[in-house]
């Protein structure tokens, strides 16, 4: 009965996995029970004196089969000396920063664009046709309605996409009315969700863009309309969920000019830099694009930070709540009050605030959402009735609800909203003069993660707010935190999807260390995370390109190929040598097949059949990734982390890794690999008129080239030219060449 509860007492002093077992269960409790519990222990590395707990017994001899000499049981180590992980987090530290980009120039819009607008938004509506009209495209216009569900707007969006199109603008995120029905969400957050979902179920796979307003700061100011950042933070989760239908997002200046008209367009053409820009924000002085950076911090540290008053922390019965609050002790904190929508019910908080009481801080347990304004607003004048007024704020609350895009729902949104942003809205608004207001956000906002799209809207609007508090003077901190362990998002599937991905679970001592050295320099919006660069890089960018990591070494590292690795494809080379191209192509195709199977659990090659998309099998950006990590380990070769998208098959990957292992010292390989990719996306595309008669023509003049003849172009001038002996002897000559009698 008391097992749960030690380890819970443990876990909340900060062990990690304690181990923990009784010696009596009901119905079970004789000296057999006894010996399982002391051997539940043993094989968790804990020295048993089993001399003195079992008789002296018959020395029998061992199984006569040859041993594998393989140790499955942990050796015996004490706590005192376990490998104590480092305290120096200076390569956790990043923050987000903007990077001009060359003024682009006025360039042709081809085919038809639709733009979803918000109702009452017609003057910008209007500004955005007339942009794109006069870089020659069509434009349709679609008025969403605030009552359209995503089964509704689908059916709508079918009926407005008579014919194929080139992209969707969407200018939905303008709107910041709340949602009917859910207050705390924003119309245009909601609407831009359903529109992503309606435009799957309409099976239209175009680029979709959202366009906002003043919603990020590019240099470090106000942000003029912050529930718009929430959708920021929402689309990069589409960006990352859906690439193959995500353009990107720009962020329009409040005026207009002919500039801008320009500066759009381009970025709708993806020609703003070579590579494509996905996070764009326009500005009278130019466009700009969103960077992660490494930040080595303010240096600010002559004076350590002390709270002068109560502090409070929101979230302060859960895992991250409890780590905090001890470091609050040790920072000479007078008293501490807990709050969470479960108060003193929560596991755990009783112990927890007699544990900071015995260390010198006064602490109390509160229930209360802080979500709700009223709640929030009664907690503190009852703290600043009873005791010191709140003089800090710790933000750790908020729900963590994971799952993809296409099956979010504004139930779901409202509860990752309410919690985390609009309860820092409502601490915002109702305390004053604070020595530090801390919010904790999360990576998920920073840089986006899969399945977490509602949870970054959330922190998305955090570090807005911390932003405008601090242009306004106020005292602000937004930490965007990796994984802790320990507790919070660690466990669960959110957990699991992040350490998937690449972050590695940080010490929680390890964490508030590094908490503690941002509020002693008084640093505002950064992220603090333990990053694997070598697997979070090519999840991050396995279907598409990133120019969010360009400025960050250890990703383009990751993402590169160095000259030993690309020589380390030297024995599949060997192996291929002695091999005829059909044997070639057999061998790396069932290498493709298993190592698929492999990653998918199956257990057989029979189960990934040949030429079967790799989509269809069910692979998504974490698996992709799983697949180039083993082939890099089967081939030696260092391949790209979109290979399982653009090499759709295991036939055609098959032929794709023969291009790289094999020399055949001529540019066929290459030139035949690059034209597989086009085929792919030629056969997966749909083209209006206009387009398919450019595309045609391109290929066709393309098609010249390789056959070092003359261009169709060419070849119409000297037909229009030739005199009527020449037209006869041309004829008679093709004739010929068909055996023609």
């Amino acid at each position: 009965m008391l097992t749960a509860g030690v380890i819970d007492i443990l876990e909340n002093l900060g062990r990690d996995e304690p181990t923990v077992t009784g010696t009596l269960r009901r119905d079970d409790g004789d000296a057999s029970r006894l010996l399982a519990s002391l051997a539940a222990v043993h094989v968790r590395g804990i020295a048993v004196d089993w001399a003195s707990v079992l008789p002296a017994g018959e020395k029998v001899a061992l199984p006569t089969y040859a041993f594998q000499r393989r140790r499955y049981w942990p050796e015996p180590v004490p706590r005192t000396h376990r490998q104590r992980k480092t305290l120096d987090t200076s390569d956790w530290r990043y923050r987000i920063t903007w990077t001009a980009l060359p003024e682009p120039a006025s360039t042709e819009l081809f085919g038809t664009w639709l733009l979803v607008v918000p109702p009452g938004f017609g003057a910008i509506a209007e500004s955005c046709t007339q942009a794109l009209m006069q870089q020659g495209a069509e434009v349709r216009v679609l008025e969403a309605r605030n009552q359209d569900d995503r089964v509704a707007l689908a059916a709508r969006l079918t009926q407005a996409v008579e014919e194929p199109i080139a992209g969707v603008l969407s200018l939905l995120a303008l709107d910041e009315t709340p949602m009917a029905g859910f207050g705390s969400v924003p119309q245009g957050l909601a609407g831009t969700m359903i529109l992503a979902q309606a435009l799957g179920d309409a099976e239209i796979p175009v680029p979709l863009w959202v366009l906002t307003t003043e919603a990020v700061s590019t240099d470090g100011g106000a942000v003029t309309n912050p529930r718009q950042a929430e959708t920021w933070a929402f689309a990069r989760v589409i960006g990352l969920e859906h690439p193959d239908r995500w353009g990107g997002l720009i962020d329009l200046p409040a005026q207009w000019d002919a500039a801008t008209a320009t500066r759009l367009t381009a970025s709708l053409n993806s020609v703003v830099v070579e590579g494509g820009e996905d996070q764009v924000a326009i500005r009278v002085e130019g466009v700009f694009g969103r960077r992660l950076v490494r930040t080595t911090g303010s240096g600010k540290t002559d004076e350590q930070w002390t709270p002068s008053g109560t502090v409070l922390v929101t979230g302060g019965t859960g895992g991250v709540g409890g780590h905090v609050s001890r470091w609050l002790t040790e920072r000479g904190a007078p008293r501490i009050v807990l709050s969470s929508r479960s108060g003193p019910r929560a596991s755990g908080a009783v112990a927890m605030a007699a544990e900071l009481a015995e260390k010198g801080s006064e602490a109390s347990v509160l229930a209360a959402d802080v979500g709700d304004r009223v709640q929030t607003a009664a907690m503190l004048d009852w703290i600043a009735a009873s005791g010191p007024a709140v003089s800090s704020v710790m933000h750790a609350a908020g729900a963590g609800l994971a799952g993809p895009v296409d099956g979010m729902v504004p139930a779901e949104l409202e509860g990752s909203l309410n919690a985390k942003a609009l309860g820092a809205m409502h601490l915002d608004e109702l305390t004053q003069d604070l020595d530090a207001f801390v919010v904790f956000s999360s990576g998920a906002a920073a840089w986006g993660s899969g399945q977490l799209s509602g949870y970054a809207a959330a922190n998305g609007a955090l570090d807005v707010l911390v932003e405008n508090r601090r242009a306004r003077g106020e005292a602000g901190t937004s930490v965007a935190w990796g994984l802790w362990g320990g507790g919070g998002m660690g466990e669960g599937l959110a957990g699991d999807v992040l350490q998937r991905m690449g972050m590695r679970e940080m010490d929680p001592r390890v964490a508030v260390g590094a908490l503690a050295e941002v509020l002693d320099a008084d640093e505002g919006v950064l992220a603090i995370g333990d990053i694997d660069w070598d697997r979070f890089a090519p999840v991050f960018t396995a279907q598409r390109p990133s120019p969010l990591l360009a400025l960050i070494d250890e990703a383009q590292r990751a993402l590169g190929t160095t000259e030993e690795e690309a020589a380390s494809g030297s024995a599949l080379a060997e192996r291929l040598a002695g091999m005829d191209r059909v044997g070639q192509d057999e061998y790396l195709t069932e290498l493709v097949r298993t190592e698929a199977a492999t990653v998918l659990g199956h257990s057989s090659a029979e189960d990934v059949p040949p030429d079967r998309p790799f989509k269809d099998l069910g692979f998504d950006s974490l698996t992709a990734v799983d697949l180039r990590t083993r082939l890099n380990a089967a081939t030696g070769l260092k391949l790209p982390a979109t290979l399982v998208f653009d090499y759709p098959t295991p036939v055609v990957l098959a032929d794709f890794i023969r291009s790289r292992a094999v020399d055949e010292k001529s540019d066929y390989a290459m030139a035949l690999a690059e034209l597989k990719k086009l085929e792919a996306v030629l056969s997966r595309a749909s083209w209006n008129t206009d387009e398919r008669s450019d595309l045609t023509s391109r290929l066709e003049a393309l098609g010249g080239k390789v056959r070092g003849g003359t261009q169709p172009a060419d070849i119409d001038r000297e037909l229009e030219s030739a005199t009527d002996d020449e037209m006869f002897d041309l004829v008679e000559a093709e004739l010929r060449d068909v055996d023609f009698d």
